[in-house]
C-alpha cells in the first residue's frame, strides 16, 4: 500500500499515530498510542503534565526518526517484511484527518510536544456480551463470570481474577472518568477523531453525557464523529443513542459519523464465538442504521480467530448482498479484518494445516468479487495477510500447549454457560478430539500475562 502525502525524508518506519493518536481506557487507567502497542499507566487525573508526550512515548517517536521499529510495533514490521505489506501502520498514514499536521513538517518539527488529533476513549467496561477472546477489563460479564467462578484452567492468566479485575471501578466513582468528563470541552476543540469505544458505549447512560458535552461546546468541528457498538439491543434503544448522534453532524460539530460494529464470522458460530450475540437482532439493527441513517458510514470490525474460518464465506456474501443492497462502496460499509494475536488459545494458528486452502478459498472469493459495490484490492491483501501470517507461524514451539489450552479453556465455558462447542462447530469435531488429547498429556503451564501487556505481546 503506498503512502501518500508523506514526506520523503521522513523514515521509513514512521507513523503519524505515534504523535497524534491516543487510545485511553479510563476504566484501568491506561493509555497508548494505537491499538496495537504497549499501554502505559495513565498520570493521576490531578497531575498537570498530562500523559501523551512522555518519556515512553518520546523515545518511541526517536526510534521511528531513526528508522527503526519500536518493540511494541512489531505488529506492523512484520506485516510490512513478511507478509502483504497491508499494515496498520500504511492506512493511518493514508488517514485524511493527517494531512494538516503531515503537511510541511520536517523531521525538526517532529521532536516537539503535540496535542492528540484522534481521541479513542473507553469509558467503562459495562457489556451485554462476552466474547470468548475478550477479558474482564473490557467485558463486565467476563468480569463477573471470573469473580463468581474464577479463572480458567489454562496457561494464560488474563482471565484470572486478580490483577487489573479488582483494579476496576465503577464509573459513577472512577476519577479518571470525572476528571475526563471536566476536561473533555477544551479536548474536543482540538481534535479531528474522536472515538467512543468500550465495553458497550450503548447501555452506559454516560454516553449521554458524552453526546450533550459535544452538543453544547462551542467551537467544535471534528472531522470524524465514531462510536463502536455491537447492535444487540432494541431498535428503539439505538434510536434514542443514534438521533441524539445525527444532531452531532445536523448542527456542523462533525462532519462525517462513522458506526463501528463486529461480528467475526456467520450463523452459530457468530453466536457461538461472541457470546450474548443475537445475529437476527444485530441483522436487523444494521439493516436499520443501512436505511435510515444514510449519511452515516458504517464499519464492521472481525477478529479473525480460529472460530472465524469454517463460516467465513457465508459471512462474505453477506458483506457483499448488503453493499449491493444499498449500492454502498467499501467507503460506506467498511469492513476491516485483523487477525486475533491474544489469547494465543483461540488464534487461527492453532488450526492445523488442512484449514489452509479454507482460508485461501475465502481469499479467492474476496478477489472475484473485487467491484465496485464488491470487495476493494485492500480488503482482500487484509485477508490474504492472514493467511500469510497463519501459514508462517503455525508451527511455531508452543503451538501444542495453545491447543491443550484451546481444549481446556472451551470445555470449561461450555460447562458455565451450558453450551455445546460440537453443536455450533461438527467441522471441527476431528480437530477436537486432537486437541483433547494434547491436553491429556501436556500439563497447564501459566503464563502470567497481565492485561496491560497482553495485548501487544506477539
Amino acid at each position: 500500500m503506498k503512502e501518500k502525502g508523506i514526506n520523503p525524508n521522513f523514515s521509513p518506519t514512521f507513523c503519524v499515530a505515534r504523535w497524534l493518536l491516543v487510545d485511553v481506557n479510563l476504566q484501568i487507567g491506561n493509555f497508548r498510542g494505537c491499538y496495537l502497542t504497549k499501554p502505559q499507566i495513565m498520570n493521576p487525573p490531578k497531575d498537570k503534565n498530562g500523559f501523551f508526550n512522555t518519556k515512553y512515548q518520546m523515545a518511541q517517536r526517536m526510534k521511528m526518526m531513526q528508522g527503526k521499529w519500536p518493540k511494541d510495533c512489531r505488529v506492523c514490521e512484520y506485516a510490512e517484511k513478511f507478509s502483504t505489506k497491508v499494515s496498520d501502520r500504511n492506512k493511518m498514514n493514508n488517514a485524511s484527518w493527517v494531512k494538516d499536521f503531515l503537511d510541511n513538517k520536517n523531521m525538526g518539527d517532529l521532536l516537539k510536544n503535540t496535542d492528540p488529533a484522534y481521541l479513542e476513549v473507553s469509558l467503562s467496561n459495562t457489556c451485554n456480551m462476552a466474547c470468548l477472546y475478550c477479558v474482564p477489563a473490557i467485558s463486565s460479564r467476563i468480569e463477573a463470570d471470573i469473580i463468581k467462578n474464577g479463572d480458567y484452567p489454562i496457561g494464560n492468566d488474563i482471565y484470572a481474577p486478580g490483577g487489573e479485575v479488582l483494579s476496576l471501578k465503577p464509573i459513577d466513582k472512577n476519577p479518571y472518568v470525572n476528571s475526563f468528563m471536566n476536561k473533555l470541552p477544551e479536548v474536543l476543540k482540538k481534535l479531528k477523531v474522536f472515538r467512543i469505544t468500550g465495553g458497550e458505549p450503548f447501555v452506559l447512560k454516560q454516553l449521554d453525557d458524552v453526546l450533550n458535552i459535544i452538543l453544547m461546546t462551542d467551537d467544535v468541528c471534528l472531522d470524524e464523529f465514531s462510536i463502536n457498538t455491537n447492535l444487540n439491543f432494541s431498535l428503539n434503544h439505538l434510536d434514542k443513542y443514534l438521533a441524539k448522534i445525527q444532531k452531532i453532524k445536523q448542527e456542523g460539530k462533525a462532519k462525517e459519523i462513522l458506526i463501528y460494529t463486529s461480528v467475526d464470522t456467520w450463523g452459530e458460530q457468530a453466536e457461538y464465538a461472541r457470546m450474548g450475540l443475537d445475529l437476527e437482532v444485530f441483522e436487523k439493527n444494521l439493516n436499520h442504521i443501512l436505511s435510515c441513517y444514510k449519511d452515516f458510514k458504517v464499519s464492521i470490525m472481525v477478529t479473525y480467530s480460529a472460530l472465524s474460518v469454517i463460516k467465513f464465506t457465508e459471512f462474505l456474501k453477506k458483506v457483499l448482498e448488503l453493499r449491493q443492497s444499498y449500492s454502498l462502496t467499501h467507503d460506506g460499509l467498511g469492513l476491516d479484518i485483523p487477525y486475533l494475536r491474544h489469547p494465543t488459545h483461540l488464534s487461527m494458528l492453532i488450526l492445523t494445516e488442512e484449514f489452509h486452502p479454507l482460508i485461501e478459498k475465502q481469499v479467492e472469493f474476496m478477489r472475484a468479487n473485487e467491484t465496485k459495490y464488491g470487495f476493494s484490492p485492500d480488503e482482500t491483501l487484509m485477508l490474504e495477510r492472514n493467511l500469510s501470517w497463519c501459514k508462517t507461524y503455525f508451527q511455531h514451539e508452543s503451538i501444542e500447549n495453545d491447543r491443550a489450552d484451546f481444549y481446556r479453556f472451551i470445555q470449561e465455558s461450555d460447562r458455565r454457560h451450558g453450551r455445546s462447542f460440537l453443536s455450533a462447530f461438527p467441522e471441527l469435531e476431528t480437530f477436537w478430539e486432537y486437541c483433547r488429547k494434547k491436553a491429556e498429556k501436556i500439563p497447564v503451564r501459566k503464563n502470567k500475562i497481565p492485561f496491560t501487556e497482553y495485548l501487544w505481546m506477539e
